[in-house]
């Protein structure tokens, strides 16, 4: 269905020269891209933008001066925030693209916004979910159709094969569709075929990590490069796990958290052997993993030598995750009835139905506050460990 929608817009395009070239160069529009010199814009146009889009008098201010014309009747906006409500577009969402891009509310909806709602929608977007997409990057309203959003559109579904795999791809990353497929996509796809990434963790990158593939080929090449002098294998599932992390931080965030590390007692050796164990544990932000870090040092008295050999254990929320478990793991250990010194580490890397299943629902006959006991630990516990020391 999207493949067919896709050539019917295509075919009309080329009946018309006009709207192949709204299409293609929206903001050479007049009617939408035309910029007011008016450095007093009429009190209508920003009344309009706080009271109808939900703008701040401030955001409105600098929006109405961005609007082709100030309005003379409100007819032109109405209709087109008529036609975005209509396709499931709250309050939050229009007040979103708005704030983005005002001269929306002079955008031709035959020619403009229906055949990209409609685009979205042969791919099984509708409702808040089509709103919510779009809203994330608002620009997408102004793209060129069949320059831009339908070639990316075809080249990420040739990967992936699925319209469902599509959409989780365009939900990852908003800058998707504002690439140019043939100059990123295509390049860093073939990149990654040089260095004998498989194909099925290619795939798996366009669908969970598009963002690194949007990179310039040049960057995500030193990075690929530095993967594997790091002694990863490109068949390995890690491989490119290693690359989104190292993708997702610049070279000063990067060089702070292994300093970071250092100073809480980690060796370089017990700092790459962790990254080779979990790369994306050092996504995690320096607050977070210092706290986690002085959680289990100070309560537990553990190494950093144990902690970087469960590097894991920094990527869990204190507050909903840590804490209420810990809470479980000592009433359980006060009881008798569970004797592992070690075995807060298995509890806390069990997802929450298996932990739920192992550690509470046996006992709730013997400790019958045992699971009230870990919910309220896990919405009210917080930081506060700290004053238990």
């Amino acid at each position: 269905m999207f493949f067919s929608s896709c050539k019917r817009l295509l075919l009309r395009s080329r009946d018309s020269g006009t709207h192949l070239r709204v299409l293609q160069n929206p903001f050479c529009c007049k009617s939408i891209s035309h910029i007011s010199d008016s450095p007093n814009p009429p009190s209508l146009t920003i009344d309009y933008l706080i009271n109808s889009c939900g703008l701040s008098p401030e955001t409105a201010l600098s929006a109405s001066k961005k609007i082709c014309t100030s309005f003379s009747t409100t007819e032109k906006p109405d209709s087109v925030l008529k036609f975005l409500e209509s396709h499931g577009f709250l309050k939050p969402h229009i007040t979103k693209l708005i704030s983005a891009h005002p001269r929306l509310l002079s955008a031709n909806i035959e020619r403009t916004l229906k055949p990209k709602i409609k685009l979205f929608q042969d791919l099984g977007l509708s409702g808040p979910k089509l709103a919510e997409l779009i809203a994330s990057n608002p620009s997408t309203l102004l793209r060129s159709l069949n320059c831009q959003i339908i070639p990316c559109i075809q080249l990420v579904r040739s990967f992936v094969k699925t319209d469902e795999n599509v959409i989780k791809a365009l939900k990852r990353s908003k800058w998707l569709l504002s690439s140019n497929p043939d100059m990123r996509l295509q390049s860093n796809i073939a990149l990654l075929r040089d260095h004998n990434v498989p194909n099925s963790r290619i795939v798996y990158m366009i669908i969970n990590q598009p963002g690194s593939l949007l990179l310039k080929t040049e960057s995500l090449k030193e990075t690929v490069e530095a993967v594997e002098k790091l002694g990863f294998k490109p068949e390995s599932g890690l491989f490119t796990i290693a690359i989104h992390t190292l993708c997702s931080m610049s070279k000063s965030t990067w060089e702070a958290k292994l300093k970071l590390l250092k100073d809480l007692g980690w060796s370089e050796e017990e700092i790459f052997g962790a990254f080779k164990r979990m790369p994306i544990f050092l996504a995690s932000s320096e607050n977070k993993m210092k706290e986690g870090m002085d959680f289990f040092v100070k309560m537990f008295n553990w190494k950093a030598s144990l902690i970087s050999k469960h590097p894991r254990l920094l990527m869990f929320s204190l507050k909903k995750r840590v804490i209420p478990r810990f809470e479980i793991y000592k009433i359980l250990m006060s009881q008798g009835l569970l004797r592992d010194e070690w075995g807060l580490i298995p509890m806390l890397n069990l997802c929450e139905r298996d932990f739920l299943i192992k550690y509470v629902t046996p006992y709730e006959e013997q400790l019958p506050h045992l699971l009230k006991a870990y919910k309220s630990q896990e919405s009210e516990l917080g930081g506060s460990w700290k004053a238990k020391l």
